[in-house]
């Protein structure tokens, strides 16, 4: 559970503030929600929200809230609406400094196992997802540091990184003993890798021409170039539509 400010209103001609109060499930997906004055404690906002459920979810058996929703009067108050429910706050870890993105494990191990979707078993499958939402939460991080790229999404380091490693092992997990639909006429693991890293390699190096033109000639996701100094001018190639899909 969680609580965003927002501003309702145009301001400086409303003046209008809120609290949208969230319950969200282990993947982030929406349970529910309530808007609330901001002149409500989040501890009591929050009491609210579990208030209107309604019975929905009558599986939740834990709660996990902000340091927003500490206390003894949160606590008391949501033994009395779901007794069955435990609270657990969350707190900032001593050790942190400063704010980092996390990468999205929920979503690195799809992101992982789409390039071999087809060709392994469901092992194989397990598998290769597992070992993207490690990889991608161990390595995403350093790489948009050491090639200092604006990727606040992680967009790279879980799609595009993921993706890499995919291909890769799908050399290794297309295996017919592995439950893999197997390789093609005259295809070994060593000729099938081969493939995979010429093909993880012709979509870097195309993807990069194609950052590189888009950036120096300024397109926009129309396609419409800004060059400095320079009126602006349609863009039609191939590569700035790849770029703005």
């Amino acid at each position: 559970m969680n609580r965003t400010f927002s501003r309702a209103g145009s301001y400086p001609t409303f003046k209008r503030l809120a609290w949208r109060h969230i319950l969200v499930d282990t993947v982030c997906l929406l349970l529910h929600a309530k808007v609330l004055p901001a002149d409500i404690q989040d501890r009591d906002g929050g009491v609210l929200l579990l208030s209107t459920l309604f019975g929905l979810y009558p599986f939740l058996v834990k709660l996990f809230a902000d340091a927003g929703y500490q206390g003894p009067k949160f606590a008391t108050a949501v033994a009395k609406v779901l007794p069955h429910l435990s609270v657990e706050i969350v707190k900032r870890s001593d050790h942190a400094s400063g704010f980092v993105v996390l990468p999205m494990r929920c979503i690195a191990g799809p992101a992982t196992i789409t390039p071999a979707s087809g060709y392994v078993g469901p092992l194989g499958a397990a598998t290769i997802g597992a070992c993207g939402g490690v990889f991608c939460c161990l390595v995403a991080g350093w790489v948009k540091e050491q090639i200092r790229i604006d990727d606040s999404l992680d967009v790279f380091g879980v799609h595009g990184l993921g993706g890499m490693l995919g291909s890769l092992l799908l050399a290794a997990f297309a295996l017919p003993a592995l439950g893999g639909s197997g390789y093609g006429h005259s295809m070994t693991v060593a000729r099938q890798l081969s493939a995979q890293v010429l093909g993880v390699v012709a979509a870097a190096v195309w993807s990069a021409l194609c950052l590189c033109d888009c950036e120096s000639a300024g397109c926009d996701r129309r396609g419409t170039c800004h060059p400095r100094g320079g009126a602006q001018r349609p863009r039609n190639d191939l590569a700035c539509r790849v770029m703005n899909a």
